[in-house]
């Protein structure tokens, strides 16, 4: 039967336990994302008349001294446990989230700069609408693919998240507007922080500057089919 330890938040007092395979790692609380440190157990029927000598030993990767009862070694990350080191790795599973949180944020900017500094520039010949679309649906791409790799990273406590990646990536493309912050928001629970009120501003704005903006060359399009239509009209008599 593998071992668990119970590790305690130092910012929520949230406790979470973990199994043996992450004993000595750092971990992000799912509650409210501060790093917290997973102790090794303490070491169960020792004899006080055996020596520290015989409690510790070296790490055989490193050399570090780590507890004889340690499954990982807390100084290199190398697991000392074969069947532990088979079937999951070497590398921590904490250690795989990515934390794409600013670039969530600095990507719709970007975008949203692009409709503000470049689309006005354009003449209505050169089809500022079709340009104006082929931003709008890159920035929705990019972001939905940001998301979905980060949520694919996450992980709480080793357990699988209730959406898929895919699901994510898919219900962004779908509805941008709503899924984008509320993503932003649902990142917290899975270790990231919670950008829920810039990802709101940014959306905000995106989704109303390429409004106005289509409303405008639309009407800018109209005046000028009828501005040709006056003219044959003219022509005509």
């Amino acid at each position: 039967m593998s071992e668990s330890v119970i590790a305690t938040c130092s910012g929520c007092k949230t406790s979470i336990e973990a199994g043996e395979e992450y004993f000595g790692e750092d971990a992000k609380c799912p509650q409210c994302g501060k790093t917290l440190y997973i102790p090794y157990p303490e070491p169960k029927d020792i004899s006080p008349i055996i020596s520290k000598k015989s409690i510790n030993k070296a790490c055989p990767y490193c050399g570090e001294t780590i507890l004889s009862v340690a499954k990982k070694c807390k100084h290199c990350g190398e697991f000392l446990d074969d069947k532990i080191k088979n079937s999951i790795g070497s590398k921590s599973f904490y250690k795989k989230s990515i934390d794409l949180g600013l670039a969530l944020l600095i990507c719709p900017t970007l975008f949203l700069f692009f409709c503000w500094y470049y689309i006005p520039t354009l003449r209505m010949y050169q089809n500022p609408g079709a340009q104006l679309t082929l931003i709008a649906l890159l920035n929705l791409f990019i972001t939905a693919i940001l998301i979905a790799v980060e949520y694919n990273s996450f992980t709480l406590t080793g357990k699988k998240n209730e959406y898929s990646a895919a699901k994510w990536f898919f219900l962004t493309i779908l509805c941008w507007i709503i899924v984008y912050p509320a993503y932003m928001y649902c990142r917290s629970k899975y270790g990231g922080k919670n950008l829920l009120f810039g990802a709101i501003i940014i959306a905000i704005l995106f989704a109303g500057t390429v409004c106005m903006m289509s409303i405008a060359i639309q009407k800018n399009d109209n005046d000028i089919d009828q501005k040709i239509r006056e003219a044959q009209n003219l022509l005509s008599k």
